[in-house]
Formats: structure tokens, C-alpha cells, sequence
């Protein structure tokens, strides 16, 4: 008796709660890879994965019919230089704020020490 009711719990437990978890999972997993898949083959067929100009001929087929706004906003892209020299300038500005803080870091030592020996002297006096 004790075994029937635990294979017929089992039984319930399978096709109320496990067996929809499962579908619904196997739905969302099936309609991510459709979806994905389906991208994949719309670039490949669009020629946005072969050669740089088939690319570019893509890029504005897609400017021309889907995005008519996304020239607006592709004029406002910076250029590769820019983006070069903007790179470059942050670069060699953070790497002179480090060899400053690291080429006056005795002086300050030596400053904080001077510091910390008068407090020191003025704990001990009981300034």
C-alpha cells in the first residue's frame, strides 16, 4: 500500500508540476535558438558576414529601408581618429597623473611624517 502511494505521488508530482516546467522551458530554449538562428541567416544573406563592401552595401540597404533615422545618428558616430586621439590623450593624461603622484610621494611621506611626529610630540607634552 505504502508503494502505490508513492508512485501514484510520484505520477502526480511528474504531470502536474515537472511535466509543464519542462515544455515551458523547451519552448523558450526552441523560440531563444529560432530566433537566433533566424538573425544568423538574415546577415549571411544580406552579405553582412562576406567581404567589407558587401558589408558596406548592407549596412546601407539597411540605412536606406528599415532605419531612414539611422543616418542622422550614424553622421554623429565620431570618426576612427577621433576616437584614436581621444583614447591616446586619456591614456597619456592618466599615465602623467601617476608618475606625478608617484615622483612626489617622498615629499609628501616626508611632509606626513613631519606631521605625524609633532602631533606625536604634542600627545606626549599634552598639548
Amino acid at each position: 500500500m505504502d508503494t502505490v502511494c508513492r508512485v501514484t505521488a510520484n505520477v502526480w508530482y511528474w504531470e502536474i508540476v515537472f511535466a509543464p516546467k519542462m515544455a515551458t522551458t523547451l519552448v523558450k530554449l526552441a523560440s531563444k535558438l529560432a530566433i537566433g538562428a533566424g538573425a544568423v541567416y538574415v546577415t549571411i544573406d544580406q552579405g553582412v558576414w562576406s567581404n567589407s563592401s558587401n558589408g558596406s552595401q548592407a549596412l546601407e540597404k539597411v540605412k536606406g529601408s528599415v532605419l531612414p533615422a539611422a543616418s542622422d545618428y550614424a553622421k554623429q558616430i565620431p570618426s576612427l581618429d577621433d576616437v584614436n586621439n581621444t583614447v591616446l590623450s586619456g591614456w597619456n593624461s592618466g599615465v602623467k597623473t601617476v608618475f606625478y603622484y608617484v615622483s612626489s610621494a617622498p615629499d609628501t611621506a616626508g611632509e606626513y611624517s613631519k606631521k605625524a611626529v609633532s602631533s606625536s610630540v604634542n600627545f606626549v607634552r599634552g598639548n
